[in-house]
């Protein structure tokens, strides 16, 4: 509690950042794919929108029940009544913890990167860099998702997965900022 509001900064700074990739996504579909986009547009942005959504539930869970929690912790009076506090606890975290990560963070993610990826193989309209990139990506956050089947991914490969997005997101925007005027007279 002594850092509540430093923590409820990262994680409303994390919750914007997840709203964000939903936003992106569905640009960077619409700059791929264009006006002729057809159902492939919708899996896109329906997957991204899935991925906001389930790591939005896994933030909000540090946002309003564990701060709840914690004061109950502190207010409790016998071991019993902590106990109890700590089966709640671990039971939000570990629900809301496999929707954010496992299901937002990395499978709704990672399909709609893929789909994004296959679609500019198809349509050529960024550099096809963009696209092996996106794939690998996607494959990297698929891998982090492992541990929902009993498999320990291990923590560089979480550290991988997700910096390899963060480094794709961070070329195609530079990319996208260098290339602007000419995306923009097409």
């Amino acid at each position: 509690l002594e850092n509540e509001g430093s923590v409820r900064a990262g994680y409303f700074v994390y919750l914007v950042y997840s709203i964000l990739f939903a936003i992106s996504m569905t640009l960077l579909a619409q700059v791929v794919l264009g006006k002729d986009s057809g159902i492939l547009i919708k899996i896109i942005i329906a997957f991204a929108i899935a991925s906001a959504l389930a790591r939005s539930i896994g933030i909000v869970r540090w946002l309003a029940p564990m701060f709840d929690l914690a004061r109950i912790w502190e207010q409790a009076t016998t071991e019993e009544q902590r106990q109890s506090v700590s089966v709640v606890f671990e039971t939000i975290n570990s629900y809301g913890g496999t929707i954010g990560e496992v299901l937002g963070v990395s499978i709704f993610a990672a399909i709609s990167i893929l789909f994004l990826s296959i679609a500019n193989f198809i349509k050529k309209t960024l550099p096809m860099w963009f696209s092996a990139f996106g794939l690998i990506s996607a494959l990297g956050l698929l891998w982090t998702s492992v541990e929902i089947l009993g498999i320990d991914p291990g923590s560089i490969a979480i550290f991988m997965g997700t910096t390899i997005v963060q480094l794709w997101f961070l070329f195609i925007g530079i990319w996208l900022l260098i290339k602007r005027n000419k995306l923009l007279a097409n």
